[in-house]
């Protein structure tokens, strides 16, 4: 995973984490796993009340950071609140496939698909 966020940051891209979670664990993961500074910004949705799919925490970060829509990707591995969420915010998703992705039950709303949880094949999607 480092070397994806590693090539995104070299061709000038910024990572913003948008996380359905409890701070107090997802801050301690990340400190331990290294991966804080490549964060351009962080929205925890226990410090939020709201969490994705719902538009008003996509909002949330992008008026936190001055985002554009039409210069962002959620990358999301959740067809539901990841890529449904980004859809119904009117930003390009990327879907990846793991063991702990939900099972796909309605229509894949991605741009871009990876289904056999190869973060590499990310790269095709933001530099082809």
């Amino acid at each position: 995973m480092t070397e994806l966020l590693d090539t995104i940051k070299a061709n000038g891209g910024c990572i913003y984490l948008l996380s359905n979670a409890q701070r107090t664990f997802t801050e301690n993961e990340l400190h331990m796993l290294g991966l804080t500074p490549y964060f351009d910004g962080i929205c925890i949705s226990s410090d939020e009340e709201c969490s994705k799919p719902d538009s008003h925490y996509f909002e949330i970060l992008f008026d936190r950071y001055g985002l554009k829509k039409e210069e962002s990707v959620m990358v999301g591995n959740d067809y539901l609140s990841d890529i449904g969420g980004a859809a119904d915010f009117g930003i390009d998703s990327v879907y990846i496939h793991q063991s702990i992705s939900p099972e796909i039950k309605g229509e894949l709303r991605s741009n871009f698909t990876v289904m056999d949880g190869d973060v590499h094949k990310i790269t095709q999607y933001f530099f082809a």
